[in-house]
C-alpha cells in the first residue's frame, strides 16, 4: 500500500534561508540544517559501515536510511530527509546534483525525491522515470511506481531475488543524481526532500544513502562543432554542442550543392569548389530553446609553378611557387626543403620533388607537389692540333 506524507506549519517554518550559489553540501562539517522525520523514521547521520555501504560517496559523512551499521530499515517506514531553504530569486536555469546509493528490496521499497515552493506546505515529485530518456535527468528514478510510496523513485538490490524478496535493480555503488530543476527558477522560498517508503516484510538490507548535494545555474545551452578534413573539398563534422541538444539542423553555405543540409548529428559534406563558406549547426534543447552556432570554414586549392628554371646542371638556382585559391590570403606555408621555406616561393632550390603544405585559421589543410628538372649536361671536346714545324 502506498503512504501519504503529512505536512505541518512547523516543519514549513524555515529559519534561515540560502541565497548564494552554487551550494554545495557534502556533510563532512555536520548535518547542513537538513532534518529528518515521519512515521518510523531511521534516517542517520555520520560513518556508514553496512556490508554493502560502507562508506561515503566523498570523506567520510552522509546521510542513510537504516542507520549506520546492519541491514536493515524499519518495517512501514514512511520517513523523510528535508533540506533548508532556499531562495531562487537569482537563477534563471537552477539544476540540482547529488550522490545516491540506493539498496532495497526491488518494487516494493526505496527512496523519491520531492520539492516545495512554500517552504514546505505541499509537495511536488521532481521528475520521472522518463526524465533520463529527455536528458531532463541523469540516473533519475529507475522504478516507476514504488509500492510503498505509490511514486516514481530509486528501488532495487544488487542481491538477486531470495524467496519472496524481488532482487536486482540496486545502484551497486555510489552514482550521481541530476535534474533541471524546471520551473523552480525565480522562486523564493524553495525546499526539498527524500522521501523512502518500505513494507513489512523483506526489510533485510542496507536501505538508501544521500551524500555531496549541489545547486548551481544549469550549464549554458550552446551549440558548436568541430570539423576534419578528410579528403580534396570534403569535410566531416562533429557536433560538440552542450548535453541534451537535439534536432540537429545543418547548413553548409554551399548552395550550389545538391546535398547543402543534414540531419544528422555528424555529417560530412563535399563542397563544390574552394572557397569559404559560412557553415551553421542549429539545435533545440529542452523547453523549446533553439541554439545556432556559425562558424566559417574555407576550402583551400592550391597549385605549384615553376617560378624559376635552374639556370646550369647541378647548381641551386631554381624556384617554385604556390598559388593558392579560395581563402583570404593569410595563409602558411611550409615547403619540404632544407631548410623548411615559408614563404609562397621556394627558392635557391635544384633538381627534385618539392612540396608545399598550405594552411590557414578555419581551414582545410592542402598540399601540391611539382618536379623540377636541371639543364642536360654539355660535354665539349677541344682538340689542339699542334702545328708540326719541319
Amino acid at each position: 500500500m502506498g503512504f501519504t506524507f503529512c505536512n505541518s506549519t512547523i516543519l514549513a517554518q524555515c529559519s534561515s534561508t540560502i541565497s548564494s550559489f552554487p551550494y554545495h553540501e557534502d556533510f563532512e562539517a555536520g548535518q547542513g540544517n537538513w532534518t529528518t522525520g515521519g512515521n518510523n523514521n531511521d534516517w542517520a547521520y555520520g560513518t556508514p559501515a553496512k556490508n554493502i555501504i560502507t562508506g561515503a560517496a566523498s570523506g567520510s559523512k552522509c546521510w542513510i536510511v537504516g542507520n549506520l551499521t546492519g541491514s536493515f530499515y524499519n518495517f512501514g517506514e514512511n520517513s523523510w530527509l528535508m533540506s533548508p531553504c532556499y531562495d531562487f530569486s537569482t537563477l534563471t536555469n537552477p539544476m540540482i546534483s547529488f550522490s545516491i546509493f540506493w539498496e532495497t528490496e526491488r518494487r516494493y521499497d526505496g527512496a523519491s525525491f520531492q520539492y516545495s515552493v512554500n517552504g514546505g506546505n505541499t509537495w511536488q515529485t521532481l521528475g520521472s522515470t522518463n526524465s533520463n530518456n529527455n536528458c531532463n535527468g541523469q540516473n533519475w528514478f529507475n522504478y516507476a511506481g514504488m509500492t510503498a510510496l505509490g511514486l516514481d523513485g530509486w528501488s532495487g538490490t544488487k542481491l538477486p531475488s531470495n524467496g519472496g524478496c524481488n532482487g536486482t535493480g540496486g545502484s551497486d555503488g555510489w552514482v550521481t543524481a541530476k535534474h533541471i530543476l524546471t520551473g523552480l527558477a525565480g522562486q523564493s522560498n524553495v525546499r526539498f526532500r527524500f522521501v523512502f517508503g518500505a513494507g513489512t516484510t523483506c526489510n533485510n538490507y542496507n536501505g538508501i544513502a544521500i551524500d555531496d548535494i549541489t545547486i548551481s545555474e544549469a550549464p549554458t545551452n550552446t551549440s558548436n562543432f568541430i570539423f576534419a578534413c578528410t579528403s580534396n573539398n570534403t569535410v566531416s563534422f562533429t557536433n560538440t554542442s552542450s548535453i541534451c541538444a537535439s534536432n540537429f539542423v545543418w547548413n553548409f553555405g554551399d548552395p550550389s550543392s545538391p546535398s547543402n543540409t543534414s540531419n544528422a548529428e555528424n555529417p560530412s559534406h563535399t563542397f563544390t569548389a574552394p572557397g569559404t563558406y559560412n557553415v551553421s549547426l542549429t539545435v533545440s534543447f529542452p523547453g523549446n530553446i533553439v541554439v545556432t552556432k556559425t562558424n566559417p570554414i574555407i576550402v583551400l586549392n592550391v597549385n605549384t609553378v615553376v617560378a624559376k628554371p635552374i639556370n646550369c646542371y647541378g647548381d641551386s638556382t631554381g624556384a617554385v611557387a604556390a598559388l593558392v585559391t579560395g581563402g583570404n590570403g593569410n595563409y602558411n606555408y611550409s615547403w619540404n626543403t632544407t631548410p623548411v621555406q615559408t614563404t609562397y616561393t621556394a627558392s635557391h632550390i635544384k633538381q627534385g620533388s618539392y612540396t608545399v603544405t598550405e594552411s590557414a585559421t578555419n581551414a582545410c589543410t592542402t598540399t601540391a607537389t611539382i618536379k623540377k628538372t636541371q639543364p642536360e649536361t654539355i660535354n665539349a671536346a677541344i682538340e689542339i692540333e699542334e702545328e708540326k714545324r719541319k
